[in-house]
């Protein structure tokens, strides 16, 4: 009996003595996390209090700000369409530049592709019917600008000529009176002229090349409808011409 009592005191010292400890762990375990969250909050505190305060605006200044970030978008678009309509100007300039360009230059355009067409042909090399056939591609090539085109000698004879011609005869009559006026140009004072060209009231041009072939004079009369039109324009027409008759 005596040592079941003795047991049973030792017993219940143990635990006392287990769960104080126990107890104990605890709470230091809370003192500790407790030291660990005031010493946290100590350093954020301190560091919040050596971090400079944020700097604040006058209220003057800051008004012009907000003022000038409100019209930023309206500023945009006054320089957009500023520079929108200085950029029309310059391209209507441009357009009408390139336009008056055109203008000038495609008559010019337009005599150099005739005569590389009339260069371009092939040409037979029999007196006749070869330089009527001649005749005919040229006019087709001059179609809407050229209305006929004749080849005497300087007797008045035609010797070829289109056949929708009026009155071929009638022009190689006149171009015999050409003939007299380049023999009667004083030729010291002017060589004698290779080409007449003359605008009549209604447009025309009539354009007389003068030529010789064999020893022969010759002339060449185009009637144009086209006024920009040139001797020099028919020039490699009177090659071709020239090398028929010389055979």
């Amino acid at each position: 009996m005596m040592i079941w009592t003795i047991l049973t005191g030792l017993s219940a010292v143990l635990c006392l003595t287990t769960f104080g400890f126990i107890l104990g762990v605890k709470r230091g375990q809370s003192a500790r996390q407790a030291l660990r969250h005031d010493l946290t909050l100590s350093q954020a505190r301190a560091a919040h209090a050596d971090s400079p305060p944020e700097p604040t605006l006058p209220k003057e200044l800051l008004q012009e700000v907000r003022r000038l970030v409100q019209n930023v978008p309206e500023e945009v678009e006054r320089s957009t369409a500023q520079l929108k309509r200085s950029l029309e100007s310059k391209l209507m300039a441009v357009t009408e530049h390139q336009s008056q360009v055109m203008r000038t230059t495609a008559p010019l355009l337009e005599r150099e592709r005739l005569s590389q067409e009339i260069q371009s042909i092939s040409t037979a090399t029999t007196v006749g019917r070869g330089m009527e056939d001649l005749i005919e591609q040229v006019m087709r090539i001059g179609s809407g600008r050229v209305s006929a085109i004749i080849v005497n000698d300087d007797s008045g004879l035609p010797l070829a000529s289109n056949r929708q011609c009026r009155n071929p005869e009638a022009i190689a009559a006149l171009s015999t009176l050409l003939f007299l006026l380049a023999d009667r140009t004083p030729h010291h004072v002017l060589a004698p002229p290779r080409s007449i060209s003359y605008l009549s009231e209604s447009g025309q041009r009539m354009l007389h090349t003068f030529f010789r072939a064999q020893q022969r004079r010759y002339v060449l009369t185009v009637l144009a409808e086209d006024s920009s039109l040139d001797a020099a324009v028919f020039a490699p027409l009177v090659e071709k011409v020239q090398r028929i008759l010389a055979t």
